[in-house]
């Protein structure tokens, strides 16, 4: 494997965590026939830091080994797409049956969608995630903004949670260009950077995970006395993981049972750790909640510019 693909490799990691591990345990019926081929697809705002020719292949490599450990000789195939619009036409017309997307791509074309979300991970004990706007200044507020910098932990690039959540605070603190009344706003893909760039004067504010705030405190007390964490999000899931529409219920029932038992498996055990996966959780309508109504609010905020 090229390093290119090595690194992705973890960035992706989640994604494979959710659609291909999956299929270890899934109705051993699929696997009796021959021409089954497991197909999976991404959008491009779950991969970081990688194209997506390294992300394509390196996810076909893991998942042509679960189609061999199934006996699938038609094997595997995995897309990364540019858009959901080309996700939706893949499970309408090419046989698509995952889908992973984030959760603000979802909520914007969830209408559209032949696919229904179905699994969710978990990730250090936590499958919702908060966030936190920090600053230095502990007078400080968003409604300084203009002329400030600001460092976001944007995982899903543009389709980021944090982004949406900051913007929104940042025009019900009276901004009414939210985010973009910054001059300058940098995004980060690894949790803490953001915190990092506040700490070393990098930045003015920053919005950081509160998971991976507390753990940096932890390595380093001088943080927590320094860094002040001025607001704080609603708990919000930033991905979903949708079987096609075309699936049978009973089908997809079994195929979550399944995947949401693997994380009790000892063979199991170390691509969990690798993945830095707990465990893979079934969807629940009320984890959308939160995320829902934080999206709703933005765009009411910012039709009245």
């Amino acid at each position: 494997m090229t390093p290119a693909a090595q690194i992705v490799a973890r960035s992706v990691a989640r994604v494979m965590a959710l659609a291909s591990l999956a299929w270890i345990t899934v109705p051993v019926v699929q696997a009796s026939d021959p021409t089954q081929v497991l197909r999976m697809g991404m959008t491009t705002t779950v991969i970081q830091q990688a194209s997506a020719n390294d992300a394509r292949a390196t996810a076909r490599l893991w998942a042509q080994g679960i189609a061999d450990m199934l006996g699938l000789t038609g094997g595997a195939e995995v897309e990364v797409y540019d858009s959901v619009d080309e996700g939706r036409h893949a499970l309408t017309s090419n046989g698509l049956q995952l889908f992973a997307l984030a959760t603000t791509e979802f909520l914007a074309t969830e209408k559209q969608l032949p696919c229904r979300p179905a699994m969710a991970y978990e990730e250090v004990g936590e499958v919702m995630h908060q966030y936190v706007l920090v600053t230095r200044d502990r007078g400080a507020t968003l409604a300084e903004a203009a002329g400030k910098s600001l460092a976001v932990y944007a995982p899903n690039q543009q389709a980021s949670l944090s982004l949406v959540w900051g913007d929104t605070r940042a025009r019900e603190a009276g901004i009414r260009t939210g985010l973009a009344a910054f001059a300058h706003v940098r995004e980060h893909p690894k949790k803490g950077q953001a915190a990092m760039a506040v700490f070393f004067g990098k930045a003015d504010f920053g919005i950081e995970s509160r998971a991976a705030l507390t753990t940096a405190i932890e390595l380093n007390p001088q943080m927590g006395r320094e860094l002040v964490v001025i607001e704080t999000s609603p708990t919000l899931l930033p991905g979903i993981v949708c079987l096609s529409t075309l699936m049978p219920q009973e089908l997809g029932r079994r195929y979550v049972a399944e995947a949401t038992r693997l994380h009790q498996q000892i063979r199991y055990k170390q691509a969990f750790i690798v993945m830095r996966v707990t465990r893979i959780v079934e969807f629940q309508p009320a984890m959308l909640e939160s995320s829902r109504a934080l999206v709703a609010r933005q765009k009411a905020l910012a039709s009245k510019r």
